[in-house]
């Protein structure tokens, strides 16, 4: 299950989950919600917040061009900043198009993998 968004130079103001403020993905009753700081652009270097929901810990995260088969072109370093908040470093979209965020979780012994589509504009 994928949620679909459109972001454009900006990030439109999006209701918060009960974890956070942000864009929530929310997969088999697994929630986080993430924004982007600054607005994503293309070249522009962004963090992206990330709270997650019910004690899920953020274990991973990647973004890539499905279409093109690629990721990122920088490795991007999580930090938790709290209880179920975390700052995700150095994500830099290169190229315009569509992207997906990948968030791996865990759940106690559970491992899962939420995805969040995402259009990057010039």
């Amino acid at each position: 299950m994928k949620l679909a968004l459109a972001l454009a130079a900006g990030l439109a103001t999006t209701p918060a989950l009960a974890c956070g403020p942000g864009i929530p993905v929310t997969v088999d009753g697994l929630q986080l919600a993430y924004r982007i700081e600054p607005a994503a652009a293309v070249g522009r270097m962004v963090a992206v917040e990330v709270a997650t929901c019910d004690g899920l810990a953020l274990d991973g995260f990647d973004a890539r061009m499905p279409i093109h088969g690629h990721g990122l072109n920088y490795r991007p370093r999580i930090a938790a900043t709290g209880p179920g908040s975390y700052r995700i470093e150095g994500v830099l979209f290169h190229m315009p198009g569509p992207w997906q965020f990948v968030f791996d979780v865990r759940a106690g012994e559970t491992a899962r993998r939420l995805t969040a589509d995402l259009t990057i504009r010039r």
